[in-house]
């Protein structure tokens, strides 16, 4: 199946990025939970096969797992994302923290981590530019732990 090994493909290259290590471990979401989610998401995105819930079992980097193993996992992503969302919303409501201003902040940083990792494919052969990225990434990831 060509659509597994590039969603693998796609799980395994975020393995290896330290900002996405950072967001992972400061989220709601576990590990498998974003893996299951991602495969949800990019299998959707294909369009020439619909691809049915069963097959999407086998696309997780371990091995296949059992289709109610990955409906629970894939269910408890979504409710994680949706509690965050509404933990935001709480915030909003209660006067703690501005909830559009919040979001806005968060997205200016979501915007900044787009362009490290533009950033980051564009200058990988370059010696001056991986000094460049590598200053990027400490930044952002400052900028991300003041943030929590």
């Amino acid at each position: 199946m060509e659509i597994k090994k590039s969603i693998q493909n796609v799980i395994k290259s975020m393995e290896r990025d330290p900002i996405l290590k950072i967001l992972l471990e400061n989220s709601h979401l576990t590990k498998i939970q974003l893996e299951t989610f991602l495969i949800d998401i990019l299998s959707k995105y294909n369009q020439e096969n619909r691809i049915k819930s069963e097959e999407k079992t086998y696309f997780r980097i371990r091995g296949k797992v059992s289709r109610g193993s990955f409906n629970r996992t894939l269910k408890q992503a979504k409710k994680n994302i949706i509690r965050s969302i509404y933990t935001i919303l709480l915030l909003g409501y209660l006067k703690i923290a501005d909830s559009t201003t919040l979001i806005l902040r968060h997205l200016e940083i979501s915007n900044r981590l787009r362009e490290y990792v533009e950033m980051q494919k564009e200058l990988r052969e370059n010696v001056e530019g991986r000094n460049m990225v590598r200053i990027i990434q400490e930044e952002l990831e400052k900028a991300l732990k003041e943030e929590i």
